[in-house]
């Protein structure tokens, strides 16, 4: 799902595209796509070429359906068969090992366990075979991938095996975000599907945390209104989940010298500031264009102005000029008025 922040009409991808200077395809993996890729997305028009992953055949059958250009869709566990033959099942599961697994006693399992048991649970879904588990680096090979841009993780429960499986992906220094859910229950392992394991990960391999929705569950013994009209996340209890939002903080001063292997291109600068303002992270992407100013003006000939204009808030509903903003909070920074920046 699209995270809370999302800017439902980004500026940045529009300019690029509609200027010509986006030339190469933006490539998102999606694995959990049941339902379809978040219609934010769309906004990389024709740029975007999509490669889905999910086990409901039904659903992988709809989707390649629909037949939209340069969206592919497999049938498939996406994970790591060579991580499961080294990590035991109870070293990654919350089974007959320490864990902090609450899960089972949420309001979410409570109602899920009932509607199976009055047979309201809804039909079976067809899926593929446990077996038939595929990880992203075979993938890309296999469909020769050199370059992937973005990867939406939602498995519901083994997403850190995801990630052990693109290795490759993550060594050829394409990826520029990630969007993953992480969860902050279950085994005390150091190969467990938990935040602190997925995030030391991403974080050795170049990314930096910019964006978090944590997830609540109340547990059964009281339970909370949930948040969809499924039994889900409720309004109240207990954090357990959260959709987590990594990308590549290439404004960081240190950025080249601390990850060599990275190159900072012109398209991969236009990726990134589309992103940042999709992802409603206006002010990363104002930061990254300042950084690279020279080369987006003297290498590109872009008008700052007019690509960043449309990010700066308005003051009293007034569009005003990036300089007459800085100056107003400024101004407030100096009246001890912070509850008045825009």
């Amino acid at each position: 799902m699209p995270m809370t922040h999302w800017n439902t009409q980004p500026h940045i991808p529009n300019h690029i595209i509609a200027s010509g200077l986006l030339t190469e395809p933006f490539v998102l993996f999606d694995v959990g796509v049941s339902g379809g890729i978040d219609k934010e997305w769309n906004c990389f028009g024709s740029r975007l070429h999509v490669h889905g992953f999910d086990p409901k055949i039904s659903e992988i059958d709809r989707l390649n359906q629909l037949k939209r250009p340069n969206h592919v869709y497999s049938a498939n566990f996406v994970g790591c068969p060579a991580f499961r033959q080294e990590v035991p099942a109870e070293r990654r599961t919350a089974n007959g090992y320490k864990s902090t697994d609450s899960f089972s006693r949420t309001s979410a399992s409570w109602a899920t366990r009932f509607l199976r048991e009055e047979g309201k649970g809804g039909a079976a879904e067809q899926y593929v075979q446990e077996d038939q588990r595929i990880t992203l680096d075979d993938y890309a090979r296999a469909h020769n991938l050199s370059q992937v841009d973005f990867v939406k993780i939602d498995t519901d429960g083994g997403d850190y095996e995801v990630l052990m499986g693109m290795k490759d992906l993550l060594a050829s220094q394409s990826i520029l975000g990630i969007q993953i859910e992480a969860q902050f229950h279950g085994p005390v392992d150091d190969n467990a599907n938990i935040f602190s394991n997925i995030d030391r990960f991403l974080r050795e391999n170049g990314f930096a945390l910019f964006d978090m929705d944590p997830w609540r569950y109340s547990r059964a013994s009281l339970p909370q209104k949930f948040v969809l009209p499924i039994p889900g996340q409720t309004y109240r209890g207990q954090v357990l989940w959260a959709e987590a939002l990594y990308l590549r903080d290439m404004a960081a001063p240190k950025f080249e010298a601390n990850w060599p292997e990275f190159q900072v291109n012109l398209q991969r600068i236009y990726k990134l500031l589309a992103l940042f303002d999709m992802c409603g992270l206006a002010d990363c992407a104002v930061e990254l264009a300042d950084k690279y100013k020279a080369r987006l003006t003297d290498e590109a000939g872009i008008d700052l102005d007019e690509l960043l204009s449309p990010l700066i808030p308005r003051i009293n509903g007034l569009r005003v000029p990036r300089k007459l903003y800085e100056a107003h909070c400024m101004s407030m920074i100096k009246q001890r008025k912070f509850e008045e920046l825009p």
